[in-house]
């Protein structure tokens, strides 16, 4: 199955018939098509602002009407996905009874947007008065329900936000809305919408503006053959001109209209580490785990409340050789889910240290204090704290990215990892200095954790321990 890019003339073609048809149809078949097709659901039943009949665009009916069961679409803004999106699920509980349609959008001023476009756009519909019965007193800002001919149950659309509100439901259809922008966008997927159709075996829509190489949205179109993929830039919507995007493209730059309105998954231009060093850094034969006499340091970074705590333990490969060609590979991760206890954590770098007996163990001071250090140092274990000022990120960083350019660093093929390095940042500030960090909704805990190790075990200045430099 490839992804879909372009409609040809037969597509189009295909939707205009079908409209024609449907329009001179007997009552018992139109009745029926209804039912089977929320294209010709939306033109029978719903009216537009103006109150001409909703007729969606070809591209927007091809979507709309995929049977497979996991569609993935990237599409430019300003292109109907919102209006694609409540069409789906308006017309999946009025034909399932005790059905539930999930709806996910990143913040809960989205969902809540999302629930009042469906009441605008049945507010417009001839049948406004008979929705507006069946959902009388079962409808708030995040849920619209409606009750099931015939019978004392109701199916629901439920607006939630991408945060721990989406977990626990069961869900026959689920719809993620502008997926590429949500935080911990692969665990939400693994850990909420996936257990929620997992009894139902329902369906999953992703709706999104592409955001740069990462997340599951991008991994979705990785996979082809398991997802039904759609990527349509500006082009695909007849109202959109070349000289109205033109506009948008003076306004954002090239990068970002690439992104926005030509639906690209492009990498990062600010990007910190070129994809190229990335790429040559990963090792697939390393084996993590193994014990080694080789110099080892470990670098923590604590996780907050949105990342994850993270252990990286590393060596220098080839210690014998001068300092300035000396590499250094991973030999161990370790990442606790989040909320994971900083006792246990403690507790774990514990085993590390008998594991590996480390000459260092450095861990990112800056937001969780002295606390955990001290209570390392109690135990013994050989700490070092460092505070992430803006300037100490940047020498910190500048040492990692020296090991990427010089070809000095083996990382295993971690899909976090690779995400984390690819998207992290630089600018310059007004003063004309160096500023780094994550993009927003992104993470930096294995960046951080990898980044500490590095610099442990290849300080500049730095020589190694019981070596003699000629």
């Amino acid at each position: 199955m490839n992804v879909k890019t372009t409609l040809t003339i037969i597509d189009k073609r295909r939707y205009l018939d079908k409209l024609k048809t449907f329009s001179v149809s007997e009552f018992e078949l139109k009745q029926k098509l209804i039912s089977e097709d929320p294209s010709l659901f939306a033109y029978s039943l719903l009216r537009n602002r103006k109150g001409d009949r909703l007729k969606l665009y070809a591209f927007q009916d091809m979507i709309i009407n995929d049977p497979n069961k996991l569609v993935a679409v990237a599409i430019a803004r300003q292109t109907g996905k919102s209006t694609l999106a409540i069409i789906k699920a308006l017309h999946y509980i009025l034909n399932h009874d005790n059905a539930t349609v999930l709806v996910i959008s990143k913040t809960l001023k989205q969902s809540m947007e999302l629930i009042s476009k469906l009441k605008s756009l049945i507010n417009n519909s001839p049948l406004k008065d008979a929705l507006n019965e069946l959902a009388s007193g079962y409808d708030n800002k995040s849920e619209y329900y409606v009750k099931n001919k015939g019978k004392d149950t109701y199916s629901r659309i439920i607006s939630v936000p991408a945060t721990d509100a989406a977990r626990g439901f069961t869900a026959d259809l689920v719809i993620a809305d502008e997926i590429a922008f949500w935080d911990n966008s692969v665990e939400m997927f693994n850990e909420a919408i996936l257990p929620t159709i997992s009894e139902t075996k329902g369906s999953i829509i992703m709706l999104s503006t592409p955001k740069g190489k990462i997340g599951i949205f991008y991994q979705a179109f990785e996979k082809p053959k398991l997802w039904s993929c759609y990527q349509f830039d500006w082009r695909i919507c007849p109202h959109h001109t070349e000289e109205s995007m033109q506009v948008y493209k003076d306004q954002l730059g090239d990068f970002a209209f690439r992104q926005e309105y030509e639906a690209s998954f492009v990498a990062n231009q600010s990007a910190y580490f070129r994809e190229k060093e990335v790429k040559d850094a990963i090792d697939d034969n390393l084996e993590l785990g193994q014990t080694t006499a080789l110099p080892v340091v470990i670098g923590v970074d604590f996780g907050k409340r949105l990342d994850n705590s993270v252990i990286y333990v590393g060596c220098i490969e080839n210690p014998q050789d001068h300092y300035d060609y000396q590499r250094i590979k991973v030999i161990d991760v370790i990442e606790k889910p989040l909320g994971t206890d900083y006792n246990l954590i403690v507790g774990e770098l514990k085993s590390l240290f008998i594991k590996y007996n480390p000459a260092n163990i450095l861990y990112d001071q800056t937001g969780v204090g002295e606390g955990p250090g001290d209570f390392m140092k109690d135990l013994g274990l050989p700490v070092e704290g460092i505070v992430f000022s803006i300037q100490k990120k940047v020498n910190l960083y500048s040492n990692l990215k020296l090991l990427f350019e010089k070809r000095q660093i083996k990382i295993p093929n971690l899909k976090r990892l690779k995400d984390e390095l690819l998207l992290f940042e630089y600018e310059y500030t007004t003063s004309g200095n160096m500023k780094l960090h994550h993009p927003d909704g992104g993470h930096d805990d294995h960046c951080d954790s990898l980044c500490l190790m590095a610099f442990g075990l290849k300080r500049p200045g730095m020589v190694t321990p019981g070596l003699t430099i000629l």
